[in-house]
């Protein structure tokens, strides 16, 4: 085969070093942004994105060139560092690890909703619970680190 095709949605999530509520209205754009720019110079196409006060979340087209591992680092130690510098006097950090699940082409306008849709949906889940629910609907077993419990 002369050309190499595939099609990997991802949807990330990570949160803050123990769940720092760090994310504020006033750093969130220039986190996002440093973001959106990381993505394009790796050429990862980006569904959605969106930054709540203590994690983020991305829907994004992984090229096989990529590994996701890879791409995650990039994303978390030079956003880190962005907010290092943004936030004099406050040590900016991210949890150890993410999650990272596949979802169907036929998900991906529902995926983008519910990033898009994440203030509203924090103010009546908590991020445990949400971390919980997407380990749960992908058939993780329970991983207390993972979802903080």
């Amino acid at each position: 085969m002369a050309h190499t095709k595939t099609r990997l949605l991802v949807h990330l999530v990570f949160a803050t070093k123990d769940r720092s509520a760090i994310i504020t209205p006033a750093v969130k754009p220039k986190l996002e942004g440093y973001m959106v720019g990381i993505l394009d110079n790796m050429r990862v196409h980006l569904h959605r994105l969106n930054s709540v006060a203590d994690h983020t979340h991305l829907l994004i087209d992984l090229p096989a060139t990529i590994a996701m591992a890879e791409l995650v680092n990039k994303l978390k130690a030079n956003s880190s560092r962005l907010m290092n510098e943004a936030l004099r006097g406050s040590k900016f950090a991210w949890q150890r690890g993410y999650g990272g699940f596949s979802i169907s082409q036929n998900h991906v306008d529902l995926v983008v909703e519910y990033i898009k849709a994440q203030e509203e949906h924090h103010r009546k889940v908590t991020l445990k619970e949400e971390l919980e629910r997407l380990l749960e609907k992908y058939d993780f077993v329970g991983d207390p680190e993972f979802s903080g419990g």
